[in-house]
């Protein structure tokens, strides 16, 4: 039986015989999946055994290789992630993600401490939005006094945190 002749026919409203309908209710699409599955693995197996020994260990090591290289960049992507990330805080960057972007862009070689911190010295100079603000309590020319520390803003609360440094600035008059 042909399951999509089927459904069009149910689909334009057409009387559909017992049998047919009997058909269709045995369907289990996940035992279909499943026994596809299986005669993939059997199929696999039977191309296998029908190969020499060389061909065999040829086979695997190059499934191996495949492997082995797709390890490697899930490694690699680990390693950089976790770079730009303590890049991203240490430089109070609220948007560790777009620093990577803009790292890979601009093809930053992140092992190089000197390049990062200029990178990072850029991307803050053209993009301020991507990191906290760096406000500082104190008096300026004209204050009287200084006003207590501000208790810290949770990280990645950048709007709260300039909130915080604004209460403690000092009166200016």
């Amino acid at each position: 039986m042909n399951f999509s002749q089927l459904l069009k026919k149910i689909e334009a409203g057409e009387p559909v015989a017992a049998d047919e309908l009997a058909e269709l209710r045995r369907l289990d699409p996940d035992r279909t999946a499943d026994e596809l599955g299986r005669l993939r693995t059997e199929l696999e197996q039977a191309k296998t055994a029908n190969l020499s020994a060389e061909e065999r260990l040829q086979r695997e090591l190059e499934q191996s290789r495949a492997e082995s290289e797709a390890l490697r960049r899930d490694h690699s992507a680990l390693l950089r992630r976790n770079r730009v990330a303590e890049l991203a805080r240490s430089s109070g960057c609220v948007d560790p993600d777009y620093l990577d972007f803009l790292a890979g862009r601009a093809e930053v070689d992140l092992d190089d401490a000197e390049a990062s911190r200029r990178f990072v010295a850029e991307v803050a100079e053209r993009n301020p939005h991507c990191f906290r603000a760096q406000l500082h309590a104190g008096t300026g020319g004209g204050a009287v006094g200084g006003a207590p520390a501000a208790p810290a803003a949770p990280a990645g609360d950048r709007i709260g945190g300039i909130l915080n440094e604004l209460a403690a600035a000092p009166d200016v008059r």
